[in-house]
């Protein structure tokens, strides 16, 4: 049995996808979809649409995990160096509770600050009120006596 190599795999899968050599990872992507509509088994119901289905489905994936566009390849290392760029500058989930409940902590504080001289305000008046009112008219009480 005579061995295919590699380079006659690859041109039987860009002839079973109906591509050149020269395609690109999106246009394999876009030939594979049209395709697979055309002999999904689910509709075509003709006895090779199973078979050559399966055959497209291997096609695709060896072209696309072998070959691919050479853009999909830089793909891993732009990934990998936004990784390494980010693990340098990512903020611990630590810091970030610790800074939003510092913002809280002061807003709070200074609402209860606020609330507080107000009603203290408001209770000094009244009570100022009462004993001006008291002073006036005169305060006139009962006193309990308790033994």
């Amino acid at each position: 049995m005579a061995r295919v190599g590699k380079s006659e795999c690859i041109s039987s899968h860009y002839l079973m996808l109906g591509l050149n050599r020269s395609a690109s990872g999106q246009e394999i992507k876009e030939r594979y979809r049209e395709l697979a509509k055309i002999y999904h088994p689910d509709v075509n119901h003709s006895c090779d649409a199973e078979e050559k289905f399966k055959q497209l489905n291997e096609a695709y994936n060896y072209l696309i995990s072998h070959v691919g566009d050479k853009s999909d390849s830089n793909t891993d290392e732009i990934f990998n160096e936004v990784k390494r760029t980010n693990k340098t500058n990512k903020k611990d989930i630590k810091d970030i509770t610790d800074e939003i409940l510092k913002a809280l902590s002061k807003s709070v504080k200074r609402d209860v600050r606020k609330n507080l001289q107000k009603n203290l305000q408001k209770f000094m008046k009244e009570r100022n009120r009462v004993i001006y009112t008291a002073a006036v008219k005169g305060l006139k009480k009962e006193m309990k006596r308790r033994f």
